[in-house]
Formats: structure tokens, C-alpha cells, sequence
């Protein structure tokens, strides 16, 4: 229908019913005349278009040729004018409608009876109509011919693009440490198709989820990763952490004071560990040894320090410093037989100052 407003009551509407994906585009037709110059014609019709199904419908009110008696055409069209469809009597010729009628025009649907993909190369089954291809290696475009009943095809293209295989070197910084130390897990994944997914395992049980993960081993551990990319493809890597025992150190005593008499400070120590260390030096005999003689002359802290070769632990030992008596000292005296002397009259000790 190809229509135009002629006259006062005239009109060329349009609008949307519905939603989507189920909508309705309506166009009204009211008292307008074909366009091909049908003076007289008169004609109130809608045209329907539906989505989804892509059906079209006429609905035609009224047609009133009065005493026109050129051909009109009722039906449907491509946008080229190459491929038309047409209601039944109403093409290029004379016709009216006196009582309200409607024609539905479907898209025609006919089956495929075959499918054909080109190349085959990592297709479970190229005759399918969606092949899953697996295991890709390398880029390929396929190309599909797809073959209906009454012996017509169509063919369309896809296009596989194969990126790096997804890989991983799970690591370990620093894959040695000492009992109660941390350590952080990368699983090093690369390639595929991002994002991964990570399942960490400790022989045990999951341990975490991320990369990278920081945890605690109470011993040597081998740790599995499971790595799912985007494409669903799961790989595993493994990473050890070696965990060396700590050394045990005390020191006995654990505090002293020393007020002029020597503090002997020992150490007990257990791991196969080097010779204790001592420090700071002041004040000590030594610097090295189980046991050691402390004179400070203030106040002072010392450490003593055990080692494996690759575990290290110390012990601090406050010494503190108290009164340190001065001995006494005596005048010499000339006495004769039989008579007294007084005793304890030189020098005396004294006590520090208190402010």
C-alpha cells in the first residue's frame, strides 16, 4: 500500500505496542487516497509489524473507489522492489472492501536438512550445526554450508583465533623459611584465556583462592595449584617451601643485678646451632660461649644470640646495676702495752646520693 493524505479528515500515523522482545509497530491509514493519484479512493487500513516473529499484518476498514477505476495493490514488499508479496485479488487491479478483513503475511521457514563445516580440524562432528571445536592449537576460519529441503544452501563464516596455551610455574618468595616465618604463593598463570580461577592445596585440604596467597607452613610443604582459565581449561602446578626448625636458646638467669660480685649468665641452647653469641661486649669476659661473666658498669641489656646456619633466635638478659660498696680502709697507730686503739675510724663506705 502506498498511501497519502488527501483532505481534512486525512491522516498518517505510527506508533510502538508492546515491549520488548515482543513489540508491535502499527501504522495507520485514515481517509487517504494511493499515492499513485486515485482521486476519489479512500481507504482506512493498518499495517502491523511484529518482532520476534516478524509477521505482517494488514487490516484494512474500508475501501472506497468511487469512481476510480485504477489498479491498487495490497501486499508486501522488499526494500529493493526485487521480491513482492501480494493479497489475493488485490494486485494492480480494481478492488473495494466494503466490511472490515485482514491478511497475515509469515516469513516462510524451511528446514535444514544438512549441515556441512569446512575444515573439520578440531571439530567433534562437522555436520552439526554447532560443532564444539576443542583442543585448538592453532587459528582457523571455518566455513559453514547449511543445506534446506528443496535443495537450496547458504553458507556463513566463523573465525577460531588460538592464543597461547594456558601455563603456570607456581613459585615461592622465599621458598625457604624458618618455623613460624611466612611466605607468599604466586601461581605464575599466563596465556589462555584470562580471568583464572585458583584452588590451592597444602596435600591436605584448600587453603585459599587467590594469587597471590601468603601463608604459614609448620613444615616442609608441597603445594598444589588448580588453575581454571576462561575457556574452562584446568591446568596444576606444584611449588615446595622449605621450612628449617628454629633453634631453642634460655638463659639462666633470665634477669640479675650486680652489685660488685660477677653475674655468670648461661645459656641453654638445643638444635645443632654455632656457638652462642654475646652482645653487647661491655662488661663481658666474653662474646662468645654457653656461658659468660658480666661486670657492667651501668645498667645493661645483653643478648644472646643462637644459630642453625639458617635459623636464628636470642634471648635478652637485663643486668642491672646496685650499690657497690667501697672496703673500708684504717690509719695506722702506735700503741702502747696494754692500751686500746680505736677501730674503723678511716675511710667509710658511702652511700649514693638520693635526690
Amino acid at each position: 500500500m502506498d498511501m497519502r493524505t488527501a483532505g481534512p479528515t486525512s491522516a498518517i500515523k505510527y506508533w510502538i505496542d508492546g515491549s520488548a522482545p515482543n513489540r508491535k509497530l502499527v501504522v495507520q491509514f485514515t481517509d487517504d487516497q494511493f499515492y499513485s493519484g486515485l482521486v476519489g479512493s479512500q481507504m482506512t487500513a493498518q499495517a502491523i509489524l511484529y518482532e520476534g516473529s516478524n509477521n505482517v499484518e494488514i487490516h484494512t476498514t474500508v475501501v472506497n473507489r468511487s469512481t476510480n477505476t485504477t489498479g491498487g495493490v495490497e501486499g508486501i514488499q522488499n526494500a529493493a522492489g526485487t521480491v513482492a508479496y501480494t493479497v489475493s485479488g488485490r494486485n494492480a487491479t480494481t478492488y473495494s472492501v466494503g466490511a472490515p478483513d485482514a491478511y497475515r503475511f509469515s516469513p516462510d521457514v524451511i528446514a535444514v536438512s544438512s549441515y556441512s563445516w569446512s575444515p573439520a580440524t578440531f571439530l567433534n562432528d562437522p555436520s552439526l550445526a554447532n560443532p564444539l571445536a576443542s583442543a585448538v592449537t592453532s587459528s582457523n576460519t571455518y566455513t559453514v554450508t547449511a543445506t534446506a529441503t528443496n535443495g537450496c544452501s547458504l553458507t556463513a563464516t566463523a573465525s577460531v583465533t588460538a592464543g597461547a596455551a594456558l601455563v603456570s610455574a607456581a613459585t615461592a618468595t622465599p621458598s625457604t623459611i624458618c618455623n613460624g616465618e611466612t611466605t607468599s604463593l604466586d601461581a605464575g598463570a599466563s596465556g589462555g584465556g584470562a580471568p583464572y580461577t585458583y584452588d590451592w592445596s597444602d596435600g591436605m585440604t584448600s587453603i585459599g583462592s587467590t594469587s597471590p596467597l601468603v601463608v604459614t607452613p609448620s613444615g616442609t610443604t608441597t603445594f598444589t595449584v588448580s588453575i581454571t582459565d576462561a575457556c574452562n581449561t584446568t591446568i596444576t602446578s606444584t611449588v615446595t617451601v622449605n621450612v628449617n626448625p628454629v633453634p631453642s636458646l634460655s638463659v639462666a638467669p633470665s634477669s640479675a643485678s650486680y652489685c660488685g660480685t660477677p653475674v655468670t649468665l648461661t645459656a641453654t641452647v638445643s638444635g645443632n646451632t654455632d656457638p652462642v653469641s654475646w652482645s653487647p661486649g661491655a662488661g663481658l669476659n666474653a662474646t662468645t660461649g654457653n656461658v659468660v661473666v658480666a661486670t657492667p658498669s651501668a645498667t645493661t641489656i645483653y643478648t644472646a644470640t643462637a644459630t642453625n646456619g639458617t635459623c636464628t633466635v636470642t634471648f635478652p638478659v637485663t643486668v642491672t646495676v646496685g650499690f657497690i660498696p667501697t672496703a673500708p680502709t684504717t690509719a695506722p697507730y702506735g700503741v702502747c702495752n696494754g692500751n686500746s686503739v680505736p677501730m674503723g675510724e678511716g675511710p667509710q663506705p658511702i652511700a649514693p646520693a638520693v635526690y
